[in-house]
């Protein structure tokens, strides 16, 4: 009788020795980029995903984002590295070659956030370090840029294309439901967001713009959003026509409120347009990034409202008080597990 095997079980192999893993690390070595990029696909199929295999499975995804790279395609190199961050959120090589890929497509403010996740992470090869050491500051710089010069039309966090969809993006129709006389009389109101642009500026207050009487409606309007959330946006575009330019943050908190107000209203995609408003208005302002997240997250566009949530952090919004940076944490930790799982079923290869 043939004997059985000891140990109760077949022993698991390891996929670093399979063929098709060594056939794949053969043409890196050659610089076959394009002839290792199928290979790297077929190896992950040979990785069970897991928690024993999840740096193996970064590590594939991160040589397939470094073979994009080499074939100057950095939308795919960007795919290929967000998945291997998915795989493990550790791997600091993978949040460099996210991070690079973003700068390649200027987008700088999610650059900074993937970079500065990268270097304290460590277990780059001195090449990358270097590398991640120069396109970090770059990036900043190119940040920097950008909140000067409002009139190229894009703010930083935020790509053009995903500005430009917010931009074109027409507000969905909502069915007429029963309810209150107010609750009816809310979703009746034609209220659609729109840029407002000074065009009846008085004299500055002594109080400064801030003081305008439309301005100090507002935010006293803005506490009982529940019942005046209408009359609030319309003082918010009073104040609007009356602040010029050069008050960035006035302007800011004028969006901002409009945005809280469009949210009551359940009109999300007026309320992230109104929240973009004032990041282009005050691009350092963290208040108008957590206004960005809130609804993005409703409208499932998860990995957006993790780079607002990131940025408003970034940027200091603690300093509004324990509690508001509290709240921006508890937001971005709920939309990283949302888009996780989002993602991760979403894989073809996993």
């Amino acid at each position: 009788m043939p004997r059985k095997k000891q140990g109760g079980g077949a022993t698991k192999k390891d996929p670093t020795k399979s063929q098709v893993y060594t056939q794949m690390m053969q043409l890196l070595e050659q610089r076959e980029w394009k002839q290792a990029l199928p290979m790297t696909v077929r190896a992950l199929k040979k990785m069970p995903a897991g928690v024993e295999n999840k740096r193996l499975r970064a590590e594939c995804y991160n040589i397939r984002a470094g073979c994009f790279a080499q074939l100057d395609d950095y939308p795919e190199m960007l795919k290929a590295a967000k998945a291997a961050t998915v795989e493990d959120k550790t791997y600091g090589v993978a949040w460099f070659r996210a991070g690079a890929a973003r700068s390649h497509l200027e987008q700088y403010a999610e650059a900074v956030l993937h970079l500065g996740q990268a270097l304290p992470l460590g277990g780059l090869d001195a090449n990358n370090e270097s590398r991640a050491n120069s396109c970090l500051p770059y990036s900043k710089n190119q940040l920097a840029a950008a909140k000067d010069a409002p009139a190229s039309g894009s703010a930083p966090g935020i790509p053009d294309g995903q500005r430009k969809q917010a931009a074109a993006e027409p507000e969905p129709a909502q069915p007429a439901t029963a309810g209150p006389v107010e609750v009816q009389r809310k979703q009746a109101a034609p209220l659609a967001f729109e840029k407002v642009e000074p065009t009846d500026l008085p004299e500055e207050p002594e109080g400064g713009w801030a003081s305008l009487p439309a301005f100090l409606v507002m935010c006293q309007l803005s506490e009982q959003l529940a019942t005046d959330s209408v009359k609030c946006i319309e003082q918010s575009k009073v104040a609007l026509t009356q602040m010029p330019k050069s008050d960035k943050k006035g302007r800011a908190i004028c969006y901002i409120t409009q945005s809280a107000c469009f949210g009551e209203l359940g009109k999300q995609h007026y309320q992230h347009k109104a929240a973009v408003a004032a990041t282009e208005e005050a691009p350092t302002l963290p208040q108008a990034w957590d206004a960005c997240g809130n609804p993005l997250q409703i409208l499932g566009r998860c990995l957006e409202a993790v780079y607002s949530y990131e940025m408003a952090l970034q940027l200091g919004i603690g300093a509004a008080g324990a509690e508001a940076e509290a709240r921006t944490r508890g937001h971005l930790q709920e939309v990283q597990l949302k888009d996780d799982r989002k993602r991760e079923a979403s894989n073809p290869l996993t």
